[in-house]
């Protein structure tokens, strides 16, 4: 047994995939748990801007579309992702460091199907 799990089971292998990829549909979000604090009930990003400020901004910078508190609550409680165009409104607005940067914009990119050698073995 290994971690209390038994060798060769088919049923923890799945588990391990799924864990996996839960995983990376929450990088975005634990990437944006940097990046801000809770006062009390209430969200603060760096530069002092609340949740419902930063949208606001981000809504203005995207050119009035796309964008609202009620999606980005989601997003930071791991129920949704960010596209490509809200990242980089996201960028221009918070000072997020390059490596951030770079990973956030590959949880874009990613597929979040499993390997054709992971799918053949269940």
């Amino acid at each position: 047994m290994i971690s209390g799990r038994p060798k060769n089971n088919h049923i923890w292998a799945a588990v391990d995939v799924i864990y996996y990829f839960f995983r990376m549909d929450n990088l975005q979000a634990q990437i944006l748990r940097k990046y801000f604090h809770k006062n009390g009930n209430k969200l603060v990003f760096f530069g002092g801007l609340s949740m419902n400020k930063l949208v606001q901004a981000m809504w203005d910078d995207m050119g009035y579309v796309s964008i609202d508190v009620g999606f980005f609550s989601r997003v930071v409680n791991s129920k949704a992702k960010l596209n490509k165009d809200h990242l980089i409104s996201l960028f221009r607005l918070l000072k997020i460091s390059d490596q951030d940067k770079i990973t956030l914009l590959n949880t874009v990119n990613s597929t979040n199907k499993l390997p054709t050698t992971l799918r053949s073995g269940f």
